[in-house]
């Protein structure tokens, strides 16, 4: 039944020569924090700590507003990296290929030193808040880019199979971090390192399909059936 329909699935996303499924990787990786401004557990983490019910409203806002950032940054960055690489390259396409990669590098590599620094600052309410916010705006920077990488390293055909795939792991994330909250629902300093541990770890997945694919120039194809 269902498991027969999603064996094919899995195929084509593992089946990806660019390495796309190794990109989606480190994208659900990235779902597996409670380092974010809506995360009940850092709320109630952060009022523990005595932060007043106030700056956590302004906290999820500026959260909210980051998001805006994000996409504004991620905009500016890939369009400036296009006219560095177009001088590098053929052609135009090839240009933002290498733009999107690098755009993506740099937004990931932003994430996982203000996760870090946010986890290292747990005790200190309005640095950890800080923090945070600013891992969004690179997040949401990465969001964008790794959106434009999997139209360009994943084949048409393939598409609805990766997304799939990809929303799959993203739950299993979900549902793990869910699990370590539970777990460690008096120790929010667990539960933080463990988020940073992830970021971290969607970081080294993500240098991993770079040191695997340098160059992202050549067109996907469809994976075999």
């Amino acid at each position: 039944g269902e498991t027969m329909k999603a064996a094919p699935a899995w195929a084509a996303f593992f089946g990806q020569p660019s390495g796309a499924a190794i990109t989606t990787v480190a994208f659900a990786l990235l779902w597996f924090t409670a380092l974010t401004p809506h995360a009940p557990v850092l709320l109630a983490a952060l009022a523990d700590r005595g932060a007043p019910a106030e700056s956590l409203a302004a906290f999820r806002a500026a959260g909210a507003l980051a998001g805006a950032g994000g996409v504004a940054l991620y905009a500016a960055a890939a369009d400036g990296r296009t006219e560095t690489r177009r001088a590098q390259t053929m052609t135009t396409s090839e240009a933002r290929r290498l733009a999107t990669r690098d755009v993506a590098a740099l937004s990931i590599l932003g994430q996982v030193v203000a996760v870090t620094v946010a986890a290292s600052f747990v005790d200190a309410p309005q640095t950890l808040m800080v923090a945070v916010v600013v891992s969004r705006v690179f997040l949401y920077a990465f969001d964008v880019a790794y959106v434009e990488l999997q139209q360009q390293l994943v084949a048409e055909d393939d598409r609805n199979a990766v997304q799939g795939c990809e929303a799959a792991l993203t739950g299993a994330a979900e549902l793990g971090l869910a699990g370590v909250a539970l777990a460690y629902a008096t120790d929010f300093e667990v539960v933080a390192d463990v988020s940073a541990t992830a970021v971290v770890a969607a970081g080294l997945t993500f240098a991993a399909f770079l040191a695997r694919r340098p160059e992202l120039v050549s067109l996907p194809s469809s994976s075999p059936r």
